[in-house]
């Protein structure tokens, strides 16, 4: 190969490293919601994936069928309810990425806003009392505004900390 060559592979080598670079560093999707499985745990669809679970970080909502919580299961119906609501199949949204974008079940750890509102879905689940927090050693950029929203929810007795819960 002559030297012009070697320069046109080595770009197109390089160039295509970093456009893999670029993709799996992005730190912000947008999408659409497919489906709510839960008070925390969200199906979506974006460029980058046709249909994905996504697991909100730093919260931590009831679910009906696991009693990690102690009390009864009317609180995963209400937040179930409230995600429900605010995330009906095809609400455009913006998926945030914080360190650490995968969990050990393969879905995708994001911070999630409705792109309609602006509004952050771990934010006003924690802010109504319908999740806790859920610390997280890698993905703790919000951490202290979630531990803020938390205390807020808790002082005012909203949501689960209607009956002065502890965890």
């Amino acid at each position: 190969m002559d030297l012009n060559t070697t320069l046109i592979v080595l770009g197109v080598v390089a160039g295509g490293m970093y456009l893999l670079y670029w993709f799996f560093t992005q730190n912000y999707d947008r999408g659409v919601v497919v489906q709510v499985l839960d008070g925390d745990t969200i199906i979506v669809k974006t460029k980058r994936y046709k249909k994905k679970k996504v697991r909100l970080i730093g919260v931590d909502s009831p679910e009906r069928a696991n009693h990690i919580f102690d009390f009864d299961e009317a609180y995963a119906r209400h937040a179930e309810r409230y995600v429900r609501r605010k995330l009906k199949p095809g609400t455009k949204i913006y998926l945030d990425y914080d360190k650490k974008k995968f969990d050990q079940w393969g879905r995708l750890l994001a911070y999630l806003y409705i792109q309609k509102s602006g509004h952050s879905m771990n934010e006003l689940l924690l802010r109504k009392g319908y999740a806790v927090y859920q610390a997280d050693k890698y993905n703790k950029r919000l951490k202290n505004k979630f531990l803020k929203l938390q205390q807020e929810a808790k002082r005012e007795r909203r949501g689960i900390w209607s009956r002065g819960g502890r965890f």
